[in-house]
């Protein structure tokens, strides 16, 4: 569904690769579940990594206009797909237990020598996740900890809309760049209590490059403003339930979750982000990609009757490194290293009521402390050396590495801690033939996931009311720590007619596991919930997705 389902992830790889007519094909895959996201996140190819950060910069699709012509075959994709997840036994309450949903959508781009370039992309899709339980909160990890819920769960059904544009002009050894995008979603659920989320996100940016010799810098600003409105209600007349408001390791604001007919809360992010990217000359034979990235979020939350009683700043940096060796015109080596750090700070701002109208009865809120007492560190570091082999109409590679995670939480006031460590190797092979007409290509990577360093010092001190521990600090904990068997498979066919080509592309990702032996909940879980629940022992850990989209290229 979503973004790493951090936010990004709902950006179409269609504006980030290169217009060829093999790499067209890839711009169908729009991440619209946590399945999906994973099954991206385990490909790791390097050429879709270092494009993806290339094109990120508004001003690169004009420059590739200008100095790579030759590639462009085709300068536009329409596609439509479909793809589905389900799981077995560990999963994580808020991402539910699996996933169904359909997309359509759209890429083009328009360039002229004097004018520039103009590109665009849009997408509708409409989907279900099954079973959600413990939040009625969409993209979660944007705002968690602070995520509000019911006890029952259930489906939710959800529309979701993307449009972006953008538009590049050369200017002497300058190509300068904008663009804006748009992502709306609305999701619903069915079943007492209703809950209806109506989210927005508005992003616009600027970027420049700068040739210096055969030497390309890259630079990139961005703002962006998120929204979200979660609302639930009951259908029935008179009904009552209780609603949370969550801080992290099951904690609730007890002030805020009381029983009532019905709960609204706003969520506020303001996005800032630049990049600063180097690209080597083309011409020798070794060619070198450096990519430094930082994004800094805001995030800010409104009850129905106070507004910012929790809120977070996250600062996320993203480095990359890509070597490109080619001794040979049959031979290519490429060395990568990337990673991802997002460090984020939690805030409960204390808040007093006060009279300012007596003879009418006005009270209104004041801000008289904050608290600093949730944190959560994740990091992911991947390493991957691949060698390519073109031998006439045949291109074979194979490709190894290395993804390291870490992930951590801690609320400093009453000494709790998550911390886990794995470690994933990997192998991966590709076969890519093109014919006169028609092109296949396949790939496979397998990949062994261990964990290593676990702890999880979680006991809650009042033990004289239920909490939530168990739904959003322990399920959390126990699906991250299985060694799983990872498969991703990938393949392509493309017919090429005289001025369109046509194409179908199935995607599968499978994990296959079980839970640490030693990982398992000692306490009594509270609130009993009607939606799906992970076990309090150690349990298998089976994970499947799949997709597949049809497309047309012109």
């Amino acid at each position: 569904m979503h973004k790493t389902y951090l936010f990004p992830t709902i950006l179409l790889l269609a504006c980030y690769c290169p217009l060829s007519a093999q790499s067209l094909p890839g711009r169908a895959g729009c991440t619209l579940s946590p399945s999906e996201g994973r099954h991206q996140a385990l490909r790791a190819d390097i050429a879709a990594e270092s494009d993806k950060t290339l094109y990120a910069n508004p001003a690169f699709t004009e420059w590739v206009a200008r100095h790579d012509t030759l590639l462009r075959r085709h300068t536009a994709i329409v596609y439509a797909g479909l793809s589905g997840a389900d799981s077995e036994g560990d999963f994580i309450p808020y991402e539910g237990r699996g996933s169904t949903d359909y997309r359509v959508g759209a890429y083009g781009e328009y360039s002229t020598p004097r004018s520039g370039t103009l590109s665009g992309c849009i997408q509708y899709a409409q989907g279900k996740h099954r079973g959600i339980g413990w939040s009625t909160t969409r993209l979660p990890e944007l705002y968690f900890p602070y995520v509000s819920t019911d006890s029952c769960g259930g489906d939710f059904k959800f529309d979701s809309y993307y449009a972006e544009g953008n538009y590049g002009l050369t200017l002497g050894e300058w190509t300068l760049g904008v663009k804006g995008s748009f992502y709306g979603e609305q999701a619903y659920r069915l079943t007492d209590p209703r809950a209806l989320n109506n989210t927005t996100w508005l992003r616009f940016g600027t970027g420049a490059t700068r040739q210096v010799g055969s030497h390309l810098l890259m630079l990139d600003l961005g703002y962006g403003r998120n929204k979200q409105h979660m609302q639930l209600r009951y259908w029935r007349p008179g009904q009552q339930d209780r609603f949370f408001v969550c801080y992290g390791f099951g904690l609730y604001d007890t002030r805020q979750s009381g029983v009532s007919f019905g709960k609204s809360r706003m969520y506020y992010i303001d996005e800032f982000n630049g990049c600063l990217q180097y690209l080597s000359p083309r011409q020798g034979k070794l060619r070198l990609h450096l990519s430094a990235d930082y994004d800094y979020d805001h995030m800010e939350t409104e009850e129905s009757d106070i507004y910012n009683l929790y809120e977070s700043r996250s600062h996320t940096v993203s480095p990359l490194l890509r070597l490109t060796y080619e001794p040979l015109q049959a031979w290519r080596f490429e060395l990568m290293g990337t990673g991802r750090f997002q460090f984020r700070k939690g805030y409960e701002n204390i808040i007093e009521e006060y009279l300012i109208d007596k003879e009418n009865n006005i009270y209104d809120f004041r801000t008289i402390d904050t608290r600093q007492n949730y944190s959560r560190d994740v990091s992911r570091l991947t390493g991957s050396l691949r060698a390519t082999r073109r031998q006439g109409r045949v291109q074979v590679s194979l490709q190894g590495g290395v993804t390291a995670d870490t992930y951590e939480e801690c609320y400093a006031s009453a000494g709790y801690r998550i911390k886990l460590q794995t470690l994933t190797p990997y192998v991966a092979a590709a076969f890519d033939w093109q014919g006169r007409r028609d092109a296949v290509s396949l790939s496979l990577l397998y990949g062994r996931q261990t964990v290593g360093t676990h702890q999880y010092d979680v006991e809650m001190q009042n033990q004289q009311i239920a909490h939530l521990d168990f739904q959003h600090a322990f399920a959390p904990y126990a699906f991250r720590c299985a060694d799983l068997d990872r498969l991703s498979v990938d393949v392509t066919w493309q017919h090429q007619f005289s001025r369109m080509a046509v194409g179908l592309n199935a995607k599968a990702y499978l994990a296959d596991g079980h839970r640490s032996d030693d990982v398992v909940y000692k306490g009594t879980i509270g609130f009993p919930s009607t939606a799906p629940m992970p076990s309090a022992q150690s349990d298998t850990h089976r994970e499947r997705w799949a997709g597949l989209t049809a497309f047309v290229t012109f």
